[in-house]
């Protein structure tokens, strides 16, 4: 709020947030929407003779990410996945020796793992299916780049996973027990959101923020 208050200018890049900034403004904000990362844009790939017998969770180990909800959600919809795999450091606050106690009060594994951004794409592709329970998202790339690269996404619908699962034009499956507006029941996933168009909305989140382009800067091109 601090922060927001001494900005010359206040740019979000979902709606969800710009929603949770107007409460704190007098000012006007602008809304300049980007949908997934494009500096290491992938082709969706599938696992081809690997085992997918893991759950993906991707986040930080922090309490508002709901770690927990993910092993609940496992134990009561998919219990023959026995192993899962959080992909994100502990920030310390007491969350990952929760999920540890009840990792093993269900029987079940638990990795904690932090890998370079190239390396979540295989991870995406061999898990059984990756899991977004958090309770608060200001952006949502993790669950575009889940719903790109996944064989079956879960997540929480809050509102920047509805924006985001709309601009993807891709839907999980919505975790209950939340109070949400505009969760689509399905959406035509026939043409998912490309490089060219993912690319577009960071140029003009780029020009929302007074940046030049960068000298010689080429386009980018799918890997």
């Amino acid at each position: 709020m601090h922060n927001l208050r001494r900005a010359d200018r206040v740019v979000c890049l979902t709606q969800a947030v710009a929603e949770l900034a107007a409460k704190v403004l007098d000012e006007p904000l602008m809304v300049a929407p980007v949908t997934a990362p494009i500096h290491d844009w992938r082709s969706a790939e599938r696992a081809v003779g690997v085992r997918t017998d893991f759950a993906l969770v991707p986040g930080t180990l922090t309490w508002y990410k709901r770690p927990l909800a993910a092993l609940e959600w496992l134990a009561e919809n998919d219990p023959t996945i026995r192993r899962v795999v959080y992909c994100g450091r502990d920030d310390g606050s007491g969350c990952w020796p929760e999920v540890e106690r009840l990792v093993a009060e269900l029987d079940m594994t638990a990795q904690r793992r932090v890998v370079p951004h190239e390396e979540l794409y295989s991870l995406y592709a061999q898990a059984r299916v990756v899991i977004l329970p958090s309770s608060l998202e200001s952006l949502g790339l993790g669950l575009s780049e889940a719903l790109l690269h996944a064989n079956r996404v879960v997540a929480s619908p809050i509102p920047a996973h509805v924006e985001v699962a709309h601009r993807v034009r891709s839907s999980p499956e919505w975790l209950p027990g939340f109070s949400s507006t505009g969760v689509a029941e399905a959406l035509d996933a026939t043409r998912k959101i490309s490089l060219t168009e993912a690319t577009e909305e960071w140029r003009s989140a780029a020009k929302a923020l007074g940046l030049a382009p960068l000298p010689g800067a080429k386009a980018v091109s799918p890997s």
